[in-house]
Formats: structure tokens, C-alpha cells, sequence
């Protein structure tokens, strides 16, 4: 279930994703939309919080819960965010949050409404451009497998599209067996 507040242009939330192992602080002008990116970022393991992620993982989903803290004033989000994650840590509670982006806004800039929604049409319909990677996987039984996109593949064998993206990114060596064709030239 996801959280509803009103709030104008010029506020917004500081937010916990909370589990009895640990918590990620964040903030953001879109608190409805935000909450909605992040748990659908980790059940589809995309997460790019490593921490919250292996908690989703393991534990599940709903073994995390989203949770505003403070509605403040739109310049003031991420000096509360970062004063809030230094305070909890300071107190011993294990806090996801990545030292190099605390207190900073991820993406530099807000976006307006009317951009959003340029970009969100820009991704729906047929004109959608087909963003699928080309891939060629060596097997656990040593067939070379090649194939446009992850999905059907991953499917198939029972694999994690986000495991095999980082096998096929050349981060991980290899999942569940299937590892990266590399031709030899």
C-alpha cells in the first residue's frame, strides 16, 4: 500500500524504507511516485541500494515498510536527509544509505511536470524504440545461447534478470551456472 500526502511544488518528504535489519533515508518533491520506484525496483532486484536490495532479497518485500518522517520545505530535503541518517547511525541503527550520496539530490535537478510526462509518453505506444540488449550466454551445459533481452531467457531457466544483466555486463561472472560467451578471435 502505498503512501498518499498533499503537498505543493515548493515541499516535500524526508522517507525511511524501514526492515528490523536496517533502514534507507531519502527525500523527495514525488513522495507517491518515489515509494512506488523503489519497491518496484527491488522486486524486479534492480535496486541500486545494494543493502535494501539483499534485505528484499532474503526477506522479502513486505518485510520492508515506507515510511515519511518530515514534511519540509522543498530547499530544506537533504540537509534533514542527511542530518536524520547521521543521527540514526550515530545511535547504532544500521542505515543503507552510501556515504557519497548522502545529503545530495541524486538527480542534480527537479524535472518539471511537463517534462515528465513528455518522457513518460516517449516510453508508451508503438513508437517505443526496442531497448533489449543482444546477448550470447555459454550454458551450464555448454551450449551458446544467444538472445535479444533477458526476460524470455530468464523465464525459461529460472534465472534473475538483474543476476544475468551483470553477468552479461561482465560485473559478475556468472549465475547459476551460465556465464558470458566471449569469442575468441
Amino acid at each position: 500500500m502505498f503512501f498518499t500526502v498533499k503537498i505543493n511544488m515548493n515541499t516535500g518528504i524526508v522517507y525511511i524504507i524501514l526492515s528490523i535489519y536496517g533502514g534507507y533515508v531519502g527525500a523527495t518533491t514525488r513522495p507517491e511516485q518515489r515509494e512506488q520506484e523503489h519497491f518496484v525496483a527491488l522486486v524486479n532486484q534492480r535496486h541500486y541500494n545494494e543493502q535494501l536490495q539483499k534485505v528484499a532479497d532474503e526477506h522479502g518485500v513486505n518485510e520492508l515498510t515506507f515510511l515519511p518522517i518530515q514534511i519540509c520545505d522543498a530547499s530544506q530535503l537533504f540537509e534533514i536527509e542527511k542530518t536524520l541518517i547521521n543521527k540514526l547511525k550515530s545511535q547504532g541503527i544500521p542505515i543503507f544509505n552510501s556515504a557519497k550520496n548522502v545529503g545530495k539530490n541524486p538527480g542534480g535537478y527537479n524535472l518539471s511536470e511537463e517534462t515528465r510526462q513528455k518522457q513518460s509518453n516517449a516510453k508508451k505506444g508503438q513508437n517505443h524504440p526496442d531497448n533489449r540488449k543482444d546477448y550470447a550466454f555459454v550454458s551450464p551445459t555448454g551450449d551458446i545461447v544467444r538472445v535479444h533481452g533477458l526476460k524470455e531467457l530468464c523465464e525459461e531457466n529460472n534465472l534473475s534478470m538483474g543476476e544475468m544483466s551483470r553477468v552479461g555486463s561482465e560485473k559478475k561472472s556468472q549465475h547459476k551456472g551460465w556465464t558470458l560467451f566471449k569469442p575468441v578471435h
